[in-house]
């Protein structure tokens, strides 16, 4: 039978029982993502120690394996495990370790895979404690024998959604491998206390969620019935809210009206970045109102409201005179809406320590914000189409194109290209990174989160593998993700990068 939390009590009694007869009672615990052999002989292993063997599943909630895992969810994991003869029992645990299951079936064995005995491979760190509540039961804890076989690696060899993994692997040298956990390590202890300065619109993003109607008798239009919306902070916001995840220090720099500034404050409180906004009289916040599908978020229709000028820069101009000399990073969110002209940008080129800038091409700004008005940049991130409008080149090999004399001031570019992934190119290197994720939710906001880690990480780390690797880690996670209703998290990007290394 499969067990829960709210019927866990059942499965208690019914081990009391057993043990009043003498029988033996033996818990496995884990993941168990993609059942194989080694598995099965690590239940056959485990049966030979007692006579009832009870396998307790991490729940979803609780898989720290990264991107898409777990493969299978917690329901679809425990029928595959009850299906195994070897098995009597299996509870599906919604905590972080097994030691109140422990506690609750007070197991004769506790049996845990060899692979633990090695201290290290202890990635979620429970074994002490699980130990510890076992000995109290008066238990013992057992490592099988058998070989080491990682699910992790089959599932990267052998699932489509994870073989552009693989095809990262080959791009990355052994000795460079090694390198990147301690690399990371290194540079997320670095960016804890960088000085981060973020300039950008805010953008009101308003998804509203329809059903489809179909087309109406009279007219040559789609009809869709009305579902419910919800409205985010999009634009630079989320991007400051990536950053702060890796800094304590992160500054936003935005205009703002005074209509929605307390909305704005309000939100703010529960993020841990700073809000300096600036009010300019004529300014009208940007919203970017979106039609989707409910059920497959796919778009159908958007609309912009927004004054489509260039405004009064003299504040922005004065704070970035006063303070720029204080920040590390500054980090450029160039929407094309108004708020960027070339007197700021000028300054900006000529004070900034690190600079890094996303010069977006959009419907509302459509051959007039290209990237070529920025002369140099110790990072350049834009999209493909955008780089080919800004050179006027549509057909060229890409690699060409980023060897454009027009490209020269940028020390670092990085150009992302949807569902083909993302070019990197440096003075002495040109690679491509494939796209980590083929299940995509929403790609708004992936290309702005790759933006905001990879500018992070190339202010305090060389290793441009790491970089682009956890840009492109963080643009996959965020594909999962409805719009700006959550932000991607540096502990998602590293399970994901520790469960990549693995294999």
């Amino acid at each position: 039978m499969i067990y829960k939390k709210n019927n866990v009590n059942i499965l208690q009694k019914k081990t009391i029982s057993f043990k009043k007869k003498g029988r033996i009672i033996g818990l496995c615990h884990g993941v168990f993502d993609l059942i194989h052999s080694g598995h099965i002989e690590h239940f056959k292993e485990a049966k030979k120690y007692c006579d009832i063997l009870i396998v307790s599943l991490t729940s979803d909630k609780y898989v720290d394996k990264g991107l898409n895992r777990p493969i299978y969810n917690q329901n679809k994991r425990a029928e595959i495990l009850k299906s195994i003869n070897l098995i009597n029992d299996v509870y599906i645990n919604e905590e972080r370790s097994s030691v109140n299951i422990i506690k609750n079936l007070k197991p004769n064995f506790y049996i845990k895979g060899p692979d633990y005995l090695v201290k290290k491979n202890d990635d979620a760190g429970n074994l002490i404690a699980e130990r510890k509540a076992v000995e109290l039961n008066k238990g013992k804890i057992i490592f099988t024998s058998g070989k080491k076989l990682s699910s992790t690696n089959l599932i990267y060899k052998e699932f489509d959604s994870f073989k552009s993994f693989e095809n990262i692997l080959k791009k990355i040298p052994k000795k460079n491998k090694i390198e990147l956990s301690k690399n990371l390590d290194r540079s997320l202890e670095l960016l804890k206390n960088l000085k981060i300065l973020i300039i950008g619109e805010i953008i009101f993003d308003n998804y509203i969620y329809t059903s489809g109607l179909g087309k109406p008798s009279k007219e040559n239009i789609l009809s869709v019935k009305y579902q419910k919306d919800e409205l985010y902070l999009g634009g630079a916001y989320p991007v400051a809210k990536n950053l702060s995840e890796l800094s304590r220090k992160v500054d936003l720099l935005t205009y703002v009206s005074s209509k929605n500034l307390n909305q704005i404050k309000k939100k703010n409180n529960k993020d841990s970045f700073n809000l300096k906004s600036l009010i300019t009289k004529e300014y009208k916040d940007i919203f970017k109102r979106r039609f989707v599908n409910e059920k497959t978020i796919t778009k159908i229709f958007e609309y912009y409201e927004f004054n489509d000028q260039i405004y009064d820069n003299s504040k922005l101009l004065n704070f970035i005179k006063k303070n720029i000399s204080n920040y590390d990073l500054v980090v450029v969110c160039d929407f094309g809406h108004g708020m960027l002209n070339d007197s700021v940008i000028k300054l900006l080129e000529k004070k900034s320590k690190y600079l890094c800038a996303n010069v977006q091409t959009n419907s509302g700004n459509r051959g007039y914000n290209l990237f070529t008005k920025y002369k140099k940049l110790n990072l350049l991130c834009i999209d493909e189409p955008e780089l080919r409008l800004g050179l006027s080149d549509k057909f060229n090999k890409l690699e060409n194109c980023i060897k454009n004399n027009r490209m020269k001031g940028y020390k670092q570019i990085a150009i992302t290209r949807g569902v083909d992934g993302m070019c990197f190119f440096n003075k002495n290197n040109f690679i491509n990174y494939p796209a980590l994720n083929s299940k995509t939710v929403d790609t708004i906001g992936a290309g702005d989160t790759l933006f905001a880690y990879l500018s992070a990480f190339s202010k305090v780390s060389n290793n441009y593998h790491l970089n682009c690797l956890i840009g492109s880690i963080s643009a996959a996670l965020k594909t999962n993700i409805v719009g700006n209703s959550e932000t991607v998290k540096i502990k998602d990007i590293k399970d994901t990068l520790k469960s990549f290394l693995k294999n």
